[in-house]
This record gives structure tokens, sequence and C-alpha cells, in this order.
């Protein structure tokens, strides 16, 4: 066995892992040495090698063990979809399906252009359908409203129809106790190697509220326990393998599409349709014509995809990354290989990428509203990261309504993080930099809006510490654009500023005022800042729970892996991850939370935690006097009482 580990943790070294893939390493190799050992030799060239023992970081995943290993030990779909179960089950090893809202995952049109398509055609109003579906249609919507004595009568009559058109199958799969469960219906089809791969799943109850459970969670629960089946690992590793769920609830229908990333992602895709419909309204009924042609194209397109995925007995990032690798036109496109998530928040899809031209870090964003015009105006200055491609709004059409936004990456820390860990120079240029750049926004009529600490990048030139703007979500035209539906109402906004209130320039100035106040105040603490002197003292201050090095890993892994960072100091872990090792230079490390900027300030649509490092807006209990921000026992920063008027710790809610 120490053999066995000394040969591994020399290839691990050798290769050049960043820290995150050794720590995921070690969490695998602590069972599996012998195993991996034994297959090394299959690979003689260090390419191959680093391919294989990467793909095993991969697999190692803890959400993603997780999932796998306790959806083989679940209990059945039928019980465990219960309310009081699922509500329990979600805390431990969640299926991210909004329930409760914030266990919402990434957009899974992302991941799959077959959802996007099926919301495209269902909404066209022009969408040609079959004959052989007319010929049903008025079939389908008696039998769905008619009353049945019991679900499976239901079931059964939908399915006869159903099978005028597909064919339906009733499969069943073993839990623990090797016992079957089935749920009302499965799509398949078969592809290479004799495999089975599901199209899509039918779950239903006989009327709404009867079976004691949604079937809508029941489906998502039969979906990620048939995709975590043994027979199904080898396509399980090299897609996400996306399926439709189909869900009944008397003569109530809904589609919803699911993908399995490190947590299984479920998402509706229509809205609860019913079929108690006018057989003499054309509308009506042409409108469950196009659900059912709809879903006819997708099923022939899900179908040619598993037909030709390249299957994998190891687990490929294909994965976990978006479907979509490319941008640009002509001689201008390029395409780009991701490297990791920059935020470690599934609602958020926010990604550090490599060119493949040039091997030039990226950051790739996809967000529902971007104001383009503002961030080039600002990036023209070097106020903002180059913006390298936005896209149409053909291209959001396909991502299901989705802009993917790419700029350069830039290798710096966040203002919030700055202040948090102490680190504002004297010689800084941040507030001229950050007020020139709003300058340039107004006097184009134009209003940054969440000019919030998360939301500008500080970057060291020279020896000085100079500001950029990032996050572009919220920006609009003076007295025109308006603020997102829903915000952070635990941040205290400047005045005026609320959900749909028109965006003012005033608002920026108002939080330009605070910027100069909490920077003036921060150089007067200087050297001996009480952030500083309390970092220093703390060791988990400045450590994301998810960069934690996990305290399960082996004595002696961690000894033969000089590389992982041990339980260590804040500093030490953030060295670790904003700098590439010099061993494997050209492998990039996952950015530091704070960055992530492009994006840390939460989506228009999305309220998050307040930070710590928010500015305080005018009219609130605040001087440069009473400037005196305290350290809370869980790592995270507080303030002052009379500051926020609350004596809760920001991120933790501990009292002080």
């Amino acid at each position: 066995m120490d053999e066995a580990l000394h040969t591994l943790t020399t290839e691990i070294n050798r290769l050049g892992f960043t820290p995150k893939e050794q720590i995921s390493l070690v969490q695998y190799f602590t069972h599996n040495v012998q195993k991996i050992v034994s297959f090394l030799p299959n690979f003689t060239t260090d390419g191959d090698r680093r391919v294989y023992l990467k793909s095993l970081s991969l697999l190692s995943t803890p959400k993603y063990m997780d999932t796998v290993k306790n959806s083989l030990e679940a209990e059945p779909p039928s019980t465990s979809a219960k309310p009081n179960r699922f509500s329990v089950d979600q805390k431990k090893n969640p299926i991210l399906n909004g329930r409760p809202l914030d266990l919402i995952g990434p957009p899974i049109t992302l991941y799959h252009r077959a959802f996007s398509e099926f919301l495209e055609n269902f909404e066209d109003v022009n969408l040609e359908i079959s004959p052989d579906i007319f010929n049903w249609i008025t079939d389908f919507i008696f039998a769905a409203a008619e009353f049945y004595d019991t679900e499976d009568e239901r079931l059964e009559k939908i399915r006869d129809i159903l099978s005028k058109k597909w064919t339906i199958d009733l499969i069943e799969y073993q839990d623990k106790s090797g016992i079957g469960h089935s749920c009302d219906g499965v799509f398949m089809c078969k592809i290479k190697n004799k495999l089975t791969a599901y199209i899509a799943f039918i779950e239903g109850k006989n009327e709404v509220g009867s079976g004691g459970c949604d079937p809508s969670i029941q489906g998502a629960i039969y979906y990620r326990d048939h995709w975590s089946q043994h027979r199904a690992q080898e396509i399980r590793n090299s897609c996400c393998v996306p399926s439709l769920i189909i869900t009944v609830a008397g003569p109530w229908f809904c589609v919803l599409g699911a993908v399995f990333l490190n947590r299984v992602v479920v998402q509706p895709l229509t809205d609860t349709i019913p079929f108690t419909v006018n057989l003499r309204n054309d509308v009506q009924v042409m409108r469950i014509a196009r659900l059912f042609q709809a879903l006819d194209i997708a099923f022939d397109h899900l179908t040619s995809f598993y037909q030709k995925v390249e299957l994998s007995s190891l687990p490929s990032d294909r994965r976990v990354f978006p479907y979509i690798q490319q941008a640009g036109f002509g001689k201008n496109a390029f395409s780009f290989t991701y490297i990791c998530e920059i935020l470690d928040d599934h609602s958020r899809p926010i990604w550090k990428a490599m060119r493949d031209d040039n091997n030039k870090m990226i950051v790739v964003k996809f967000a529902l509203k971007y104001n383009a015009k503002a961030h080039i105006i600002c990036a023209k200055k070097n106020y903002a990261p180059e913006l390298l491609y936005y896209s149409d709004e053909e291209e959001a059409k396909r991502l299901g309504g989705y802009k993917m936004i790419i700029m350069e990456y830039i290798d710096g820390i966040s203002l919030a993080r700055k202040f948090n860990r102490g680190e504002i120079k004297t010689k800084n240029n941040i507030y001229a930099d950050v007020k020139e750049s709003i300058k340039l926004l107004h006097d184009k009529n134009l209003v940054f809006a969440d000019l919030r600490t998360p939301n500008i990048l500080v970057d060291e030139i020279d020896g000085c510490q100079r500001a950029k703007l990032i996050d572009f979500d919220w920006c609009g035209v003076h007295n025109q654009d308006r603020y997102p539906l829903s915000m952070n109402p635990t941040i205290s906004w400047p005045y005026g500023v609320k959900p749909y209130a028109l965006l003012q320039k005033d608002h920026d100035l108002t939080w330009l005022n605070e910027l100069k106040e909490l920077l003036d105040n921060s150089a007067k603490s200087s050297p001996q800042s009480p952030i500083t002197s309390a970092s220093k003292s703390s060791q988990s201050i400045n450590i994301p729970i998810h960069q934690k090095a996990s305290s399960s890993h082996t004595s002696t892994l961690q000894s033969m892996l000089p590389n992982i960072p041990q339980k260590a100091s804040s500093s030490s872990i953030s060295s670790h991850i904003s700098k590439p090792q010099s061993i494997f230079s050209n492998i990039p490390q996952k950015a530091p939370s704070s960055h992530t900027s492009t994006l840390q300030s939460m989506p228009p649509n999305i309220p998050q935690k307040a930070s710590s490092s928010s500015f305080i807006p005018q009219g609130s209990a605040t001087s440069a006097s009473r400037w005196n921000p305290r350290v809370c026992s869980c790592g995270c920063i507080t303030f002052r009482p009379g500051i926020f008027n609350r004596k809760e710790c920001n991120s933790c809610g501990h009292t002080h």
C-alpha cells in the first residue's frame, strides 16, 4: 500500500495538478489506491496519464459521488417523494428543482440544445403538426378529461393512446433490498454496446392531490435513480444524460427537463397545461397538438444524441460543462475549453475557460440581461475587462433566453475581499478609477446601478491598486430602465432604490460617496486595521467553505502530497488558488470566489445574502469616525450595530 501511495503521489506532483484537483484525487485514492495503480501502466504518455487521473478527480467530486451513492441506497420514489420525506432529503442530498428556492440549479438549456428547441417549437404558432398526431389528439383530450377509479387505470389509458405514436416501456430498477421499482412509462432508445438510454419518463397521479406526493418530484427521483444504476454508468460518464419528464395529474400535464451534473437538476419547460379544453376552440386544441409535436421533435433529437455519444468508461468533463464551446463568426470565431466554475453557486453559470487558439484565460458568463454597450465604454478606457463576445438575439434564443458573455480573465480580487482582508494599500487609485468609469457612463446617460464592493475588481499595476467594474447586468438608461423585480432585502440600498424602480444617476453618486468614505477610513486605520489584525488571528476568516481542505484526508496522503493545502491559513489557500503552480502553469486554477465577480453580485432575479462589505447608503447612521468593523467567530465580517441597525452577522446570523 505504501508503495502504491508513493507511486500515485509522485505522479500527481509530477503532472502538475491544481490544489483542488489534488484534493479530489486524494478523496478518491483513499479507497482505490491499488485499483488506480493497476491501470497506470496502460497509459504510456504523460498526456494520457494526466487525462486518466483528471477523469478520476471528476469522478470523485463529493457531490456527484454522494448523489449516486445515496440514489442507490434511497427509499422507493413513492416513499421518498412524499413531502415530509422529500423536505428532509433535500437538506442532505438535494435535487436542484427549486424546492426550496435556494436549491435552484443552472439553466438546463445551457447543457443540451433539445430543451431550448422544445421551448421554441412549443411556442411557435406556425409549427407544422404531423398528420398522425391529429388522428388521435381528440381521443387523448377525451381520455385525459375522463374520471377513473384508480391511477393505474388512468395511466394505462394514457399509455395506450401515446403508443400509437411512440414506444413506451415499463422497466424496473432494483433498490438496495432487491425490490423492483418502475415509473409509469419510459421512452427509451438502444445505443452502442447494447446500452439503453432514457429519453423521457412519465409519472402520473389519478387526480390532483391523490397519491400523497407531487408527480414532478416523484418523476425527478425516478430520473435520478434510473440514471444512477450501474448499468447506466458508461453513459452517465460521457454526458449530462438529458431527459424529459412528463407528469400527469388528472387532466393536467406538465413537461420538465432534467440533467445529471454533480447534482440532478430538474426544471419545468411548460406550465401545467389543462386538457379540459373546448374542442371547438382551435387555438386551445392546437396548443395541445403543438405540445406533442414539440415532444416528438425532442425525442428524435435526444435519440440522435445518445446514438452518437462517445461512450467512456471514465468520467468525461462533457458531463458538467455547457454544450456551447465556441463563439464568434468567420475569421473572428474561436473555440474554448471550460476549466472550472468560478463561483461555487449552482444558480449562477459563470466559468473560467481557456481559448483554444491562444491559450489565454477567459471568463464565460451566461445572463438573461447584460449591458454590453456600457461594458465596452468602460473597457475602452481600461475600467473593465475587455469584452470579447456577446450573444445576439438568435443565439440567446438557442440558449433558452440566456446571453453568453465572454471577457478576458483578470487575476484580481474584488474590493469586498480586499476590505475583508485589510489589504487596501495607501497607494491606490481605486476611487479615482471608479469615479471616472461612472462619469463615462453618466455622460452616455447610463446608470451602473449596482456599485457595491463585490462588483469592483482590484488589480495591481506597477505597485498601485487600480479598479475595474464588473457585472453590468443591471446597468441601463437613466430614468428609463428599471431595477430588477427581485432584490436582496437585507442590503441597505440608496434612497429610492427598490424593486422595479427607475434607475437614477444619483444612486451611483450615493455609492461613490460611500466608497470614498470607506477608502478614507481604511487609509486612516492602516497599517494595523482591525481587519488586518483579525485576519492574522483567525484561520478561517477568508476561506469559503468549499475551499477548506477536508479533514477526512488521511495523514499519510497529506504528508505525501506537499502541494495540497493543509488545513491552512486563509492566506496560504488564497495563494494556492490565485496563482498557477509553476510545475504546471498552463493548467489554470479555479479563480478566487471574490473575482468571480464577473460576477459576484447577485443576478437580477435571484436574491442573495448581503455582502458584509456592501456600501452603506446615504441616510444611514454612518460616518468615517464610526467605521469600526468587527470579526465574527464564523470568520466573516460584521459591523457596529449603529450602521446596519442590526446585531447579527451578515453571513451567519450570529448575534453580537
